[in-house]
């Protein structure tokens, strides 16, 4: 309501001039920034995985493959470089592994080899870098493997663990 439209008895033109000013508006205002920040770490996982080659007939002429991945997460543009080790007996030569029958037993081990494509040509050697970059989603790194043919080798179950590390 405005007060050159109200009227009070005894109100005189002058107050009325004086108090208009103050009818709907405000003492003052003013504004300020609220800053508001993160940072965002480069940070990567990395899950477990299992190469089950299944059953391995010695006697057959031919090889056993399979293939795995290996699960990574990291944040989005961060550079990673996955590396495997030798396995828990090693790397005997170039890119082999050798599985150990399980209980450990004292007969030669099931050898095996891995690599980073599915045409077995890019083995994962010691110290051999699986390259990448993060997007921010799980991604599925393969990992394939082979046995070669004619091992003869004792009856029973062969293992290995082999760690695998992301640097990033």
């Amino acid at each position: 309501m405005r007060l050159s439209k109200l009227s009070l008895p005894g109100l005189t033109a002058a107050a009325a001039l004086v108090l208009a000013p103050l009818v709907g508006q405000a003492a003052g205002s003013d504004t300020g920034t609220l800053s508001v920040t993160a940072t965002v770490d480069h940070a990567c996982t990395i899950g477990d995985a299992t190469l089950a080659f299944g059953a391995y007939n010695p006697v057959a002429v031919t090889e056993l493959t399979n293939t795995t991945t290996i699960a990574v997460q990291c944040t989005n543009r961060t550079s990673y470089n996955i590396t495997l080790n030798g396995g828990g007996s090693g790397v005997t030569s170039g890119n082999v592994r050798t599985m150990r029958l399980t209980p450990a037993g004292t007969t030669p081990g099931l050898t095996y080899e891995l690599f980073s494509d599915s045409g077995l040509a890019a083995p994962l050697g010691v110290g051999v870098q699986l390259a990448g970059t993060g997007t921010g989603a799980v991604q599925n790194v393969p990992i394939y493997g082979r046995i070669a043919a004619n091992q003869y080798v004792a009856i029973g179950s062969y293992s290995d663990s082999v760690i695998a590390t992301i640097n990033f």
